[in-house]
């Protein structure tokens, strides 16, 4: 009997059945596959509760916190305790969805050293993977991760932790720079990254990235 088309993806089938925890490995199998994904922002544990039961599959603890949150004019004023915080509550109340963590600004952009150390803690706090912004300069950093059995997201085009050097909330990657973007997004690839945010990024660059990687 056919069935019509699902407006999510080429297959109507959920990438991981049965409410079994989704993984970083699924991630791979529904990009090969060609099955979208459903993946939205929580900060604590009843929102988590209510997006995980409904079928996202993944959720982002994201340093937006602050902006939505917290009451900041953005992202760069909030702490990694604060991270850590939100990051526990979401994953106490998540049973499927793959937790996200965002890095936030001043935790990473030291090295692989400070990188690996904050990661540490939202991993124990239990986050699935971690994700930071920036490209070639953070390779070094997501290599580290990865090797440290760390899943990491690597987050290109508008990166709102330099949104001070961007000049606001610009969309990125237009003209020359979608090279430069493109050779980010491999950079992040080569060393470990398991995905990708694109935010803020012309349709045809997104597209193009996309079909660049695995």
């Amino acid at each position: 009997m056919a069935t019509p088309e699902s407006p999510y993806g080429s297959s109507s089938a959920p990438v991981v059945a049965g409410g079994k925890p989704v993984r970083v490995h699924h991630l791979a199998a529904a990009k090969k596959d060609g099955t979208k994904l459903v993946m939205l922002t929580a900060y604590d544990a009843v929102t988590a509760r209510i997006l995980d039961a409904a079928g996202t599959d993944l959720l982002l603890v994201g340093d937006s916190i602050g902006n939505v949150m917290l009451g900041h004019d953005s992202t760069l004023p909030v702490e990694l305790d604060e991270m850590v915080v939100a990051t526990r509550s979401v994953a106490r109340a998540t049973k499927r969805a793959l937790v996200v963590a965002d890095l936030p600004f001043g935790t990473y952009e030291a090295g692989p050293e400070q990188a690996l150390a904050s990661a540490v803690r939202l991993m124990k706090a239990g986050a699935n993977a971690v994700k930071l912004e920036g490209g070639i300069p953070r390779a070094a950093s997501v290599r580290a991760l990865a090797q440290a059995g760390i899943p990491v997201v690597g987050h290109l085009g508008f990166t709102p932790q330099s949104v001070n050097m961007l000049g606001g909330f610009r969309v990125q990657g237009r003209g020359e720079a979608a090279d430069v973007l493109l050779a980010d997004a491999q950079a992040l690839a080569e060393a470990g990254a398991v995905a990708l945010v694109l935010e803020m990024v012309p349709e045809p660059l997104a597209a193009r990235v996309t079909e660049s990687l695995t």
